[in-house]
């Protein structure tokens, strides 16, 4: 024979494994055994008694302080807090609560759930460490990217060097072979120059981000300040969406944006180029997307062109180092968004990243 319902919404309240409690104010005036059981106490211990007894004193004030700014409003409550045990120990808990209405639809109180979430806090705690490491890590990669790189520029440049004097000595040599020498070894030190800058500053952008108020139209200016000769050269039409302002690194943003538009400059396919830059506002990201006509991108190549030296076309067809998405990638990911690609191949791609509204974690 079924229960009646009433029934069985206490007998699933008194056996789910999550706090639920009825209070006016900080006072509870029901609980579950659960809730008794999170707080490591008997259930008359926390029926008509204050719950921020139980609340650590560090998180006290901030629990009273939400309490009594929603007291009587019937404003629903979300907080995280620590439980102080009786033996000292400490539980984190979240606390969400809605309103409760009397029969006339005044408020009478309210009706709250409280989950133990000292696993995910740990998890966090854990995660922020690793983090941490990480950063200190990647500083340590940068300081050492700048001291090598210096180093090899010096030997690069002295080989340049004579590279352009062999050229001048021996302007149209008698043995071919010695031409195609020389010519080799001048693109061969141009390219570990550009290799190294590249290099050098990827792994800058690892050091961190510098975050204040960032235009993306002021920095989508500079960017198509920069590329000023290839966009002169392919005739290239670039049409834009008014761009919002985000927290952000300026010099960092601006990269971004020279990099994308840069490679739809390069991928072309014979056709004047035709790249549009639109923005979509979402509820908790703007994205910003660069649309191009160019060659396309084939399907299984879409996540690959992010990882760091992967070409997919001959340098002879396409210059470069196979850095240059990479580092949007890791741009974008400091900023705390992500980036993709939507192509087809043979008739343009979309290149897209999303930068979060809010503060920068």
């Amino acid at each position: 024979m079924d229960m009646p319902g009433d029934k069985k919404l206490e007998s699933i309240a008194e056996n789910i494994p999550v706090g639920i409690y009825e209070a006016v104010g900080t006072a509870i005036i029901y609980a579950n055994p659960y809730l008794a059981k999170l707080a490591d106490r008997g259930i008359k211990e926390i029926v008509d008694h204050d719950w921020s007894k139980h609340v650590c004193p560090d998180d006290r004030q901030g629990y009273l302080h939400q309490w009594a700014d929603v007291a009587d409003t019937g404003h629903e409550i979300y907080q995280e807090y620590r439980l102080e045990l009786p033996d000292g120990e400490q539980r984190w808990v979240s606390d969400h609560a809605i309103a409760l209405k009397n029969e006339h639809g005044g408020f009478r109180g309210y009706l709250g759930v409280i989950s133990d979430i000292t696993s995910r806090k740990e998890a966090q705690s854990k995660l922020r460490s690793t983090v941490s490491d990480l950063a200190r890590s990647n500083r340590n990669l940068s300081d050492f990217a700048s001291a090598v790189s210096h180093d090899l520029q010096e030997p690069l440049r002295k080989i340049v060097a004579f590279d352009s004097m062999l050229a001048r000595m021996f302007p149209q040599s008698e043995n071919p072979k010695a031409n195609e020498l020389v010519s080799y070894l001048g693109d061969s030190a141009e390219r570990m120059q550009q290799l190294i800058t590249d290099l050098l500053a990827f792994s800058e952008v690892g050091a961190g981000i510098s975050v204040s108020q960032v235009n993306l139209d002021e920095a989508l200016n500079h960017a198509l300040d920069a590329l000023a000769v290839p966009i002169s050269e392919t005739r290239a039409v670039v049409t834009r969406d008014p761009l919002p302002t985000v927290n952000g690194d300026s010099v960092q943003l601006q990269q971004l944006m020279q990099n994308l538009i840069g490679n739809a400059l390069k991928y072309r396919d014979g056709h004047t180029p035709q790249i549009q830059v639109h923005a979509q506002d979402t509820a908790s990201d703007w994205i910003v997307s660069v649309t191009d006509n160019g060659i396309g991108i084939e399907a299984k190549d879409q996540q690959r062109v992010f990882e760091i030296f992967q070409r997919l076309h001959p340098r002879h067809e396409y210059p470069g180092t196979g850095i240059g998405l990479a580092l949007c990638q890791k741009i974008v990911e400091l900023h705390g968004g992500k980036i993709w690609v939507e192509s087809t191949f043979g008739q343009g791609s979309t290149f897209s990243f999303s930068l979060p509204k809010g503060p920068i974690s």
